[in-house]
Parts: C-alpha cells; sequence; structure tokens
C-alpha cells in the first residue's frame, strides 16, 4: 500500500469452482486483463486516459508506476468477493427475525444473515445448517451486495506481466492440481501450465485468448479471516 493512502475494500468476481478452491486454500492468485484505464500501445508502453490526459509509462523501465493504477487495489488493499447467490426461501426457516433475510451460495450451502444497517464485520454466518431450503433464485454474482459476501481477501502482491509468462507455481497458486507424481515439472510430469491455459480459454476466448498473450494484472492473495465452512463439503450446481 502506498504510504499515506487509507486501506481501499473493491469487489472481484469468482465462479463457483474458484470460490471453492479459495475456501480450501488452493487458490491464493488470479489473473486479470490488463484494464482500469490503461491499454497497451504496442510498443513496450502503456497509455492511461484519466481525465482527459494521456500518461505513457514504460514497461521496462516504469513498470512500478503502472501498479498503482491497478483497479484491484495495491498490497494491503482489500477485495470482497462476489459470487453467485440466492436469498433463503422464508418459509424453510425458523430462526430469523423478520427483518433479515438468510443468504444461500451456489458454491456451497452456507446461509449468512446480513446486518440490520451497515457492512457486516463480526458474527457474519450462523451455525446453522439445513438440506431443506432453497433460495428463490440464482442470482448472478455481479449483483451481489456487499453484505452477502461471506470471503474478504487481502491484497498480497500485484505484478504486471504477460500471460504466456506464468509459471508452474503460479498455476498452482491459481488453483491448478498440482501433478501426483511430482512436485517438480520435468519431462514426465504434467505441466500445470497447460491445464491452466484451457481454464483461461475456457473464460476468456473471447476477449483476450491464450494465443493473443495479453497484458495481466497478477493478484497474490490471502483471505483475511476463515470463513465458516461445512463440516464436509456441500455444492448446489443445478
Amino acid at each position: 500500500m502506498l504510504c499515506g493512502d487509507a486501506v481501499r475494500e473493491r469487489p472481484i468476481l469468482f465462479s463457483g469452482p474458484m470460490v471453492r478452491a479459495i475456501l480450501n486454500g488452493s487458490k491464493t492468485q488470479t489473473r486479470r486483463v490488463l484494464g482500469g484505464g490503461w491499454f497497451d500501445a504496442g510498443d513496450g508502453t502503456f497509455l492511461h486516459v484519466k481525465r482527459g490526459c494521456t500518461h505513457t509509462i514504460d514497461d521496462t523501465e516504469n513498470r512500478e508506476g503502472l501498479l498503482r493504477w491497478c483497479p484491484y487495489g495495491v498490497p494491503g488493499d482489500r477485495l470482497y468477493v462476489r459470487e453467485s447467490w440466492g436469498i433463503v426461501n422464508m418459509r424453510c426457516l425458523t430462526s430469523v427475525m423478520p427483518d433479515q433475510q438468510q443468504i444461500a451460495y451456489r458454491a456451497g450451502k452456507q446461509m449468512g444473515i446480513p446486518p440490520k444497517e451497515g457492512p457486516c464485520t463480526l458474527d457474519r454466518f450462523t451455525t446453522e445448517w439445513r438440506d431443506d431450503f432453497t433460495p428463490d433464485r440464482w442470482r448472478p454474482s455481479i449483483h451481489m451486495p456487499h453484505w452477502a459476501s461471506r470471503l474478504t481477501l487481502e491484497v498480497v502482491n500485484v505484478r504486471v506481466e504477460r500471460l504466456n509468462q506464468i509459471t508452474p507455481a503460479d498455476a498452482i497458486a491459481e488453483g491448478i492440481p498440482p501433478a501426483a507424481n511430482s512436485v517438480t515439472i520435468d519431462c514426465d510430469t504434467p505441466n500445470p501450465v497447460h491445464d491452466f491455459r484451457s481454464l483461461w480459454d475456457s473464460i476468456n476466448l473471447k476477449r483476450a485468448p491464450w494465443s493473443s498473450n495479453p497484458w495481466v494484472w497478477a493478484i497474490t492473495f490471502k483471505p483475511l479471516a476463515e470463513p465458516a465452512e461445512t463440516k464436509e463439503e456441500m455444492t448446489i450446481e443445478n
């Protein structure tokens, strides 16, 4: 975090499988196509348009200057996770006040009670688990309000790099399972980068495929607190 700056908190979207990977501790990195007003000029420089002014930052000589504009923050800032969610059918509940609602998460059946007012910081989740509830409907992650988020991440590191620069260790940190037969990559060990490439293209093929090797924000993060979880994994898909 830059000296004198206050901690900022921003939203970030994750799919159900990636939320589960964060919950089980296997995902500590994410890569997002360079954005936040920055555009690759194609000659080793980036252009940023802000308030009608254009700024040029050379990638090789002043990359640190680019990082301060990352839309996901700088080290020390926070990200609250948006995921697919739904409001639980109130008729299925017996212990909820009339002015409260319980939230179901598609990546797991955890139910959270939003606060009566203001952002939720303590006692966010109930300890009650039920199998007989259904949400009114599944709502897109982009529409999740801040109070409904169950995961807050702290930004540990931010880099700017080409997508194809990802290493096997980075791919594993992205949530790709490591090869079972080895902790190192050799000619006989499947490279997790190949699986990451498939994952990337399944999400970004139209906008920024692996073959285009776009510039990305490479963000390392850690959960701020251990999220409440079920004793055994429970998921809802369809």
